[in-house]
Parts: structure tokens; C-alpha cells; sequence
């Protein structure tokens, strides 16, 4: 069905140079699709990252995640990277905000670890909202196992918060690795636990990473 669409539009629209290789497998002429990133509409954050973590009781090492709660989107994994984390870091916590069909086998996850004090279900938040848990964070982490592009990303970027997530998809199109983001593999557990503390224990390299991603979002 998609590809009878696709193949009698006189134009398809994708938000990636991934997507495009997508389509073109669809047996559509490459002539025919247009790359258009999606546009960013930047989540509202005017508090400081200071006054925001204040208020949310940040007080330790917090790594924040968002996304619909799905076997790809990794939070399993990232998870138990929490409790690897703990050994270097007692009080470190992560905050999952969204929603999904996974969201009771998260949670029994995080049971059966122990770490019900130190992961976070904060659920569907508003933009306003999201805005201030997203700016207040150490860490945003994305360990997905696919994206087209994310907004997500895009998001985060803005705000001004370093990224840790995965070299897939329309992501390797938003960040490059070491520059405005670090990159690993999907659901790598050491990659994630490795890259995670670079950017905990680094300041310089917080600093580089976010300007080099909020550059990358006026392009």
C-alpha cells in the first residue's frame, strides 16, 4: 500500500536523508523525493538550569530520557545502566518522562533491580513542563534503536543539554560524534554507562557539546 502511494505521487516529502534511502527502496524515483528536516519548536524553559533543578530537587547526578515507552526505544537497557551507575554515583537518578505499552514492564524492571527510589516515571508531561525536566538535566539519554529524525534531539539540543544517544537513523544527520553529541550502539550497556560518565565528570566537555548543538539547530 505504501508503495502504490508513493509511487503515484508526483512528490514525497521525508524528513531525513535516512528516510530518503527509506523510500527510495520503494522502487520511487530519487527525483521525485525532497528532503525537508523537520522544523524545531523549541520547548519553553525561561527558568535557569540552576533555579530549575532547585525546583525539581536535582540534587544529584540525573539523567533524563522522553519518548513513548516501546521495546525500541531502549529504556530497559538504560535502566540497568542506572544501577551500574550507582556504583560510581549512590544517588544517581533517572527521570523517564512518557507514556506506552511497556510502562508496566518498566516499572517491574526497575523493581527487580532495586532502584525504585533512583528511576523516575513522571509520565505525559506539558511542554512547559518538559521544557523545565529536559533544561534541569545532567545527561539527556536517547537509546533508540530507530529514529527518522528525531524531535527529541532537536529539543534537547536547544535547550542546551548534552546528548548521549545512538548512531542511527536521522540521528547521525543531528549529531556528530564528540562534536554536539557522543554516540553508541543501541542498547550497549557499557557504551552507555562510558559515555554517560564522560559527560558527568567533564565540564569542558559539557560546555563544547551543548554550544556545538545549539549551532547545529540555527542551521
Amino acid at each position: 500500500l505504501q508503495s502504490n502511494v508513493v509511487q503515484r505521487a508526483k512528490r514525497v516529502i521525508v524528513p531525513s536523508q535516512y528516510m530518503k534511502s527509506i523510500v527510495t527502496t520503494w522502487d520511487v524515483s530519487e527525483d521525485t523525493i525532497r528532503v525537508i528536516y523537520s522544523a524545531l519548536f523549541p520547548l519553553s524553559a525561561e527558568e535557569t538550569k540552576e533555579n530549575l533543578r532547585t525546583q525539581l530537587n536535582y540534587t544529584h547526578p540525573t539523567i533524563v530520557s522522553a519518548g513513548r515507552l516501546v521495546p525500541w526505544k531502549g529504556f530497559k537497557t538504560l535502566i540497568s545502566v542506572i544501577k551500574k551507575l550507582k556504583e560510581t554515583y549512590p544517588d544517581v537518578q533517572l527521570i523517564i518522562a512518557g507514556e506506552g505499552v511497556d510502562e508496566e514492564l518498566l516499572k517491574e524492571h526497575t523493581q527487580s533491580l532495586g532502584l525504585f527510589d533512583s528511576v523516575r516515571f513522571v509520565g505525559r508531561l506539558s511542554k512547559e513542563a518538559l521544557g523545565g525536566v529536559k533544561k534541569a538535566a545532567d545527561v539527556f539519554v536517547l537509546n533508540t534503536a530507530y529514529e527518522g529524525l528525531s524531535h527529541e534531539l532537536l529539543e534537547v539540543m536547544d535547550l542546551g543539554v548534552p546528548i548521549v544517544t545512538t548512531g542511527v537513523g536521522g540521528n547521525l544527520e543531528l549529531i556528530e560524534n564528540g562534536v554536539s553529541g557522543l554516540l553508541v550502539d543501541f542498547d550497549d550497556e557499557d557504551a552507555l554507562e562510558t559515555e554517560i560518565k564522560r559527560v558527568i565528570e567533564n565540564e569542558q566537555l559539557q560546555q563544547s557539546l551543548t554550544q556545538h548543538a545549539r549551532l547545529r539547530t540555527k542551521d
